[in-house]
């Protein structure tokens, strides 16, 4: 992706990918995160960071594996921070 914003190919790429398989890396956070509220809550964070990074997403990976690996990320790093509380 070239410059600052993503071109509007890049944004329905994103889009597209990220409507397919939204279901499934919510039931993945759920797994990791049995609290509804914990899930929904990092399933936000999440969405977020995904659109923040997907300037450096390698298209050629699966874009599955790659939002479920940020998912993970997520909910560790929210794991974390409730533990320090």
């Amino acid at each position: 992706m070239a410059g600052d914003q993503p071109s509007v190919a890049d944004t329905h790429t994103f889009l597209r990918l990220y409507s397919k398989n939204q279901m499934k890396i919510h039931s993945f956070l759920q797994m990791l995160l049995p609290d509804a509220g914990e899930a929904e809550e990092v399933m936000q964070q999440t969405n977020i960071l995904l659109w923040e990074k997907w300037g450096k997403y390698n298209q050629d990976r699966e874009f599955l594996a790659w939002a479920c690996g940020v998912a993970k990320y997520q909910a560790y790093r929210h794991l974390r921070e409730k533990k320090r509380q």
